[in-house]
């Protein structure tokens, strides 16, 4: 499963989480038409990974949406 956020920052655009089966990865996108993400990090799970991009980034739990269909790289 995968979810993302547009984030009201100058500095980050959007954020995705995707899970794997090593936990989930969150990877930050600096610009609209980025080709892939700037910086990524790996957390434990899902939960773990939108607590750190709300503190890190400003993210609050009712920005996440689900991406059907993932295929970001």
């Amino acid at each position: 499963m995968a979810y993302e956020a547009l984030v009201r920052r100058a500095d980050v655009y959007r954020i995705v989480l995707e899970e794997h089966a090593e936990g989930t990865y969150i990877f930050v996108f600096r610009e609209p038409d980025s080709p892939g993400p700037e910086e990524d990090y790996l957390q434990d799970n899902t939960e773990i990974a939108m607590r750190a991009c709300e503190d890190h980034y400003g993210v609050p739990r009712s920005a996440w949406k689900e991406i059907p269909n993932p295929g970001l790289m």
